[in-house]
């Protein structure tokens, strides 16, 4: 639901379950806006933001807020995420890997990222 703060309704609103605040902000404690809260019921509620962020940044944070509740497990987490982000390469990526594919950026990169994905794919399993 979004809540209006300054007391007008938008223009073209295509938000059709939004109000004018009637409390809502200073239960949640929001003091700055823009902001955007997340409802956890049935009483938890987070601040995603309290500024205007970017699709995939807002993504990110709702998928983050709901492993910190309990809403998605670990394993779930982990399958949104691009990449192995503790920063390393398992070394036996390295010990298959093609003949000349370490000396062009391009091959490298594609094959990482190949390795990755069938990784992912076999630890959803």
């Amino acid at each position: 639901m979004l809540t209006i703060t300054d007391g007008s309704q938008l223009k073209n609103n295509i938000f059709e379950a939004s109000r004018i605040d009637s409390g809502q902000a200073k239960k949640l404690g929001i003091t700055n806006v823009p902001a955007l809260a997340l409802a956890i019921p049935p009483k938890e509620i987070k601040i995603l933001s309290f500024s205007a962020i970017s699709g995939s940044t807002l993504r990110d944070r709702i998928i983050l807020v709901a492993k910190d509740a309990g809403g998605i497990t670990e394993q779930e987490y982990a399958s949104t995420r691009p990449f192995n982000d503790n920063g390393y390469i398992d070394s036996r990526l390295l010990e298959e890997m093609p003949e000349g594919v370490l000396n062009n950026p391009e091959k490298f990169v594609e094959y990482i990222r190949k390795a990755v994905e069938k990784d992912n794919l076999r630890t959803k399993k």
